[in-house]
C-alpha cells in the first residue's frame, strides 16, 4: 500500500538543513532541482520491434510492455498481462499467496487468466532480529510455495525499503535481499526485483542499498503523479518542495522517472513500475483533481515507452483506502472518463494485454534521412511551469497539424522535404526541432536480363522478363538453339498448349497452367507461361532443364547460364 510521504515537520527540518549541512540529501537536493528545471522535447517514430531495448531477464518480453493492475483491481476494457498481489513479511502469520483483503484463490480461478504475477512481499519497520538465519525457515517455505504456484512470478522483496524506516540499515536490507534472491534463484520461476521508492528518502542513497547485480533480475519503482505536495497547494512552494517532490507544475512522469530510470541503466536491469497511478482526488482538502488528471494518463503511458524504453512491466495501483491515510486517490478504474482515457491509452502498440505476447514496434529517436514511406511520429514534452504543452508540426514550411494530447502523433508523408515540430506552451514557441529529407534516390531502370548458351549471348524479339518474381525467358528461340527442330515445336490456338519434341523427350506445356509434363509426367512451375507480344514465355529453369540443360543465376548482373 503506498504511505510513502515522510512526515511534513520532519520534511521541512530536512529542507531547511539542505543548504547548510554536506550530508547525503545534499547529493540529491541539486539534480532534482535540475531535472524539474529543465524542459524536455524530444521527436520519435514508430520504428520495427526489433530496435526494442531487450536486457534478456526472466519473463522480460522481448519487445513492448506488459500492462496490468492489481489482482483484484482490474479495470474494464483491458485484459491484464501481468497481476500484482501483496503479502506482508511476517512470520507469525501464515503467508498466503492468494489472499487479498478477504478474497480467496477461487475468485483468482475465476477471473484471473494471466500467468505472470507481481508479489510484493513487503516488510514495515526496521527491526535489529531481522536476519537471513532469524527467517531461514519462513523465507525458503514460502518461496517453496511461490515455486510450486504454477504462476511465473516477480518477487519484490522490501519494496520501497529506502523510505519510512522500512530498513534503515542498509546492510540489514542487503543480506536479507541476498538471502531471499539466493534461494529465489534455485527456482525456475521467480526473478528478483528491487524496488525503491521513486524518490528515495533525502537521507538516503540507493547505492548504500544495491545488494549487487547478481541478485537482482528487474529494478522496480512506485510511480505515482500528484498535483501537489502532500494533498495542499499550500505545500507546493516551501522549500521548493513542488520541485523536488515533481508536483504543482513539475507533476510529470517525466520528471518523476527519471532518477530511477537513470539508475536502472547504470546497473543494466529492465524496469518494472510495481505500483503507480494519477491521483484524481484530495483526501487532505477534499478536491476533485479529474480534470487535471486526463491529460496525465495520456501523458503516462506515452512518456514511459518512448523516454524510458526500459521499462518493460506497469501496474496500474486503481485503488483506494478509505480506512487508510492517503493524500490521494488513485482509483481511477471507478471514475468513467479516467478509466476510458487509460484504456484508450493502453492501446498504444507497446503496451501488451497477453503474457508471451510482444509488440510489433518500438519508439525511436526521429533523426534526418531519406524518407522512404510515410512515417508515424509522435512527441514526448515537459515545460517547467505549464503541464499542457502542445505540439505543432509544420512541412515544407506550411503548419499541417497541432497535436494537444500525449503522445502528440502525426503521419509524415514519404514526399516531405522539410519538417519543424515545434513544442507549445501558453501561445509561445518553446523549444523546436528542424529536419531536412534528402531526396530519395530514384534506382535506375531494371537492366536487360541476359541469356547465355553454351558461352553464347543470344538475342530475342521479347526480350526476358520478371513476372511475380520469376525470369521468364522465349520458349521456342531458347529450345530451337537447344537443337529442337522449328517443325517439332508445334502451337495449338485451342488449347493454347506448346509441345516440343527432341529426340525421345516431349515436353507440353499450357499457357496458364502450372502443370507442364515431360514424357508425361507432371514438372510443377510456381509462374505460368504467358503470351507477351506473341511470343511465349516461360520459366528460365524450366526451360532450360527440359532438354537435359542446366542453369545459374548471376542476380547481380541479372544474367542467366545455360549450359547443354
Amino acid at each position: 500500500m503506498r504511505r510513502k510521504i515522510i512526515c511534513t515537520a520532519l520534511m521541512l527540518c530536512i529542507l531547511a538543513a539542505i543548504t547548510a549541512m554536506p550530508f547525503a540529501g545534499a547529493d540529491i537536493y541539486a539534480p532534482r532541482m535540475e531535472i524539474s528545471g529543465t524542459p524536455v522535447f524530444e521527436v520519435y517514430w514508430e520504428a520495427p520491434a526489433s530496435q526494442s531495448v531487450y536486457y534478456g531477464a526472466k519473463f522480460e518480453p522481448r519487445a513492448g510492455i506488459y500492462a496490468g493492475t492489481p489482482a483484484d483491481r482490474r479495470i474494464a476494457g483491458f485484459t491484464n498481462a501481468v497481476s500484482s498481489r501483496y503479502v506482508d513479511f511476517n512470520s507469525r502469520e501464515e503467508f498466503d499467496l492468494y489472499h487479498w483483503e478477504g478474497v480467496g484463490k477461487s475468485h483468482f480461478d475465476e477471473v484471473g487468466v494471466e500467468k505472470l504475477h507481481v508479489v510484493n512481499w513487503n516488510f514495515h519497520g526496521g527491526s535489529s532480529s531481522l536476519t537471513p538465519a532469524a527467517y531461514d525457515d519462513y523465507i525458503r517455505r514460502n518461496i517453496d510455495k511461490m515455486g510450486n504456484s504454477g504462476w511465473d512470478i516477480l518477487l519484490v522483496f522490501g519494496k520501497e525499503f529506502d523510505i519510512d524506516g522500512n530498513f534503515s540499515d542498509p546492510a540489514q536490507f542487503i543480506d536479507m535481499f541476498r538471502h531471499v534472491a539466493q534461494y529465489a534463484h534455485t527456482k525456475s520461476n521467480i526473478a528478483m526485483v528491487w524496488s525503491p521508492n521513486a524518490l528515495s528518502g533525502f537521507d538516503m542513497n540507493l547505492d548504500w542499498f544495491w545488494p549487487g547485480g547478481e541478485y537482482v533480475d528487474w529494478i522496480g519503482t512506485s510511480l505515482y503523479i500528484d498535483p501537489h505536495f502532500l494533498g495542499d497547494p499550500a505545500q507546493d512552494n516551501l522549500y521548493n518542495q513542488d520541485r523536488l517532490f515533481f508536483t504543482g507544475g513539475y507533476a510529470s512522469t517525466v520528471t518523476r522517472m527519471r532518477l530511477l530510470a537513470d539508475y536502472a541503466l547504470k546497473q543494466s536491469k529492465p524496469m518494472i513500475v510495481t505500483e503507480g497511478g494519477i491521483a484524481h482526488y484530495s483526501n487532505r482538502t477534499r478536491t476533485d483533481h479529474r480534470d487535471w488528471a486526463l491529460p496525465q494518463i495520456y501523458d503516462m503511458y506515452a512518456v514511459i515507452p518512448r523516454l524510458f524504453p526500459n521499462v518493460k512491466i506497469a501496474i496500474n495501483f486503481n485503488y483506494y483506502n478509505p480506512n487508510g491515510s492517503d493524500y490521494y486517490r488513485y482509483d481511477i478504474g471507478t471514475i468513467p472518463n479516467l478509466s476510458t482515457a487509460l484504456v484508450d491509452a493502453l492501446r498504444d502498440p507497446v503496451y501488451l494485454s497477453h503474457y508471451g505476447s510482444q509488440a510489433s514496434v518500438s519508439y525511436q529517436t526521429f533523426n534526418e534521412g531519406p524518407l522512404t514511406q510515410d512515417v508515424r511520429l509522435s512527441a514526448v514534452t515537459y515545460q517547467p511551469g505549464d503541464l499542457n504543452a502542445t505540439v505543432r508540426y509544420i512541412v515544407d514550411g506550411g503548419e499541417v497539424h497541432e497535436a494537444t494530447r500525449p503522445p502528440f502523433n502525426h503521419t509524415l508523408r514519404q514526399n516531405a522535404r522539410t519538417l519543424t515540430v515545434q513544442m507549445v506552451s501558453r501561445g509561445s514557441v518553446v523549444a523546436e526541432k528542424h529536419y531536412t529529407f534528402a531526396t530519395p534516390v530514384t534506382p535506375p531502370p531494371p537492366s536487360e536480363i541476359s541469356v547465355f548458351l553454351n558461352g553464347v549471348k543470344m538475342e530475342f524479339e521479347v526480350p526476358p522478363q520478371i513476372i511475380n518474381g520469376r525470369t521468364m525467358v522465349p520458349l521456342r528461340a531458347i529450345f530451337e538453339a537447344m537443337g529442337v527442330d522449328s517443325a517439332d515445336i508445334k502451337w495449338d490456338d485451342p488449347t493454347q498448349t506448346v509441345t516440343a519434341v527432341k529426340g525421345a523427350t516431349t515436353v507440353i506445356l499450357t499457357i496458364g497452367s502450372t502443370s507442364p509434363t515431360i514424357n508425361g509426367v507432371v514438372r510443377p512451375i510456381d509462374q505460368p507461361a504467358e503470351i507477351i507480344n506473341n511470343r511465349t514465355l516461360a520459366p528460365l529453369r524450366f526451360v532450360a532443364e527440359a532438354f537435359g540443360g542446366s542453369v545459374d543465376w548471376d542476380d547481380a548482373t541479372r544474367t542467366a547460364y545455360i549450359i547443354t
